[in-house]
Parts: structure tokens; C-alpha cells; sequence
């Protein structure tokens, strides 16, 4: 697995709770298949990147942002100003920053968000 040859000081810690049973599940999966519990979920993890390109995720989730924003519009929250614009990538790009996705996808998914207000706003 390419990931087993970096150093463990280029890794990243991503930490989620699970419930018992699921923990449980788990690392008796892991036992079974003579592995630990990291190598787990980084072979699950890899498994999935083959199949999932980063830049359908990446569409994904500036459609989300978009469809986020026109839901925002209809409930009469935001009024579609330039400036409420603004200030809503500005709140996406803040969201994303907490959700440590890095510096790169964070611009690709922003640049692809104004894009589309930018459709928005020539067919508005």
C-alpha cells in the first residue's frame, strides 16, 4: 500500500466516534483479517478512492453549497445581493477551513460554487 511508505510524521489524524456496536464490529473485522484497526480503514479507504474520482466529490459539494444558498434565497433569508453573496462564500470557505479540507479542494470547491451564482445571476 503506497500510504505505508510515507513517514507517520506526514500523517493526519482523522478521529470519529462510532457506536459500540459499530466499534465492536469493527475491530473484530480487523482480527479476522489479521490487521489493525488503521490498516482497516485506510485498505476501506483506498478501496473507495479507486472508484470515486476527487473531482466528482469536489462537484458534490459545490452543488451542495449552491443548492444551500438557493434554499437560503427561497426561504427569503438571503435577498441575492452581491454583497450577501459574499458574505455566504466567504461563510462556505470558513465552513470548509473547520472541516480541515485542505487549502487546494477548499479553492476548487469555492471557484466552482461562484461559478455557478455566477449562471444564477446572468439567468436570474
Amino acid at each position: 500500500m503506497e500510504q505505508d511508505n510515507l513517514l507517520e510524521k506526514e500523517w493526519h489524524f482523522v478521529g470519529a466516534y462510532l457506536p459500540p456496536h459499530l466499534a465492536d464490529f469493527l475491530r473484530l473485522y480487523a482480527l479476522s483479517q489479521g490487521r489493525s484497526v488503521q490498516k482497516m480503514m485506510m485498505q476501506l479507504i483506498m478501496d473507495r478512492k479507486d472508484v470515486t474520482l476527487e473531482s466528482q466529490l469536489i462537484e458534490k459539494a459545490a452543488d451542495q453549497a449552491y443548492d444551500h444558498y438557493l434554499e437560503k434565497i427561497k426561504r427569503q433569508k438571503l435577498d441575492g445581493s452581491q454583497d450577501q453573496e459574499n458574505t455566504y462564500i466567504y461563510q462556505m470557505r470558513k465552513d470548509l477551513e473547520r472541516r480541515k479540507l485542505s487549502d487546494e479542494h477548499i479553492q476548487q470547491i469555492i471557484t466552482r460554487l461562484q461559478d455557478r451564482l455566477a449562471i444564477f445571476r446572468r439567468e436570474g
